[in-house]
């Protein structure tokens, strides 16, 4: 019989320390669910600032982007602009060089027929001259 008091009380002061270490347990457990909630706020909080803070970039890029297609667009205008005008230049020249070209060609006849009649009026007074 007293080996079953003894086995009793064991079993007794077994179950206490068993609930006291399931309590201890259970409040151990609590404790570290609330740091995890914590935690995971805080880390919801930081990723909501990454967030806004990576559409802020977005947005951003997104309107240097529109920017820039403008950008291109009124340079690219500009070129065909500044292209026409040069291709107008060079027609331009063209014609130039063109009249240039009969220009010379006119002063060269002039010249040739201004030489024929000086030599034509030269002759004439040579002939007069030889006469007197």
């Amino acid at each position: 019989m007293r080996q079953e008091v003894t086995d009793h009380k064991y079993f007794l002061q077994r179950s206490a320390r068993m609930r006291l270490d399931y309590k201890q347990r259970c409040k151990y457990l609590e404790i570290q669910l609330e740091k995890f909630r914590e935690q995971a706020s805080k880390v919801r909080e930081v990723i909501g600032h990454k967030l806004k803070d990576l559409e802020e970039q977005s947005r951003n890029a997104n309107e240097k982007a529109a920017e820039t297609a403008q950008q291109v667009q009124h340079l690219e205008t500009l070129l065909a602009v500044k292209d026409e005008t040069v291709t107008q230049l060079q027609a331009e020249l063209e014609n130039e060089k063109q009249r240039r070209i009969i220009r010379e060609r006119e002063v060269e006849d002039k010249t040739a027929h201004i030489k024929t009649w000086m030599h034509k009026k030269i002759s004439e007074y040579e002939v007069k001259l030889e006469d007197v």
